[in-house]
């Protein structure tokens, strides 16, 4: 679905986390949780 709104895989995995998470999340916490390069968060 992100890549409707131009956005690749990633991303799209990183603001629905973001978006459901009851809290705020850092960078390592994203990362722990998607399995992504710390690359990929740094954005």
């Amino acid at each position: 679905m992100g890549s409707r709104w131009g956005l690749n895989r990633t991303v799209g995995h990183i603001y629905a986390r973001l978006y459901i998470s009851p809290e705020p999340l850092c960078a390592d916490q994203i990362v722990d949780a998607l399995g992504v390069a710390r690359s990929n968060v740094s954005m």
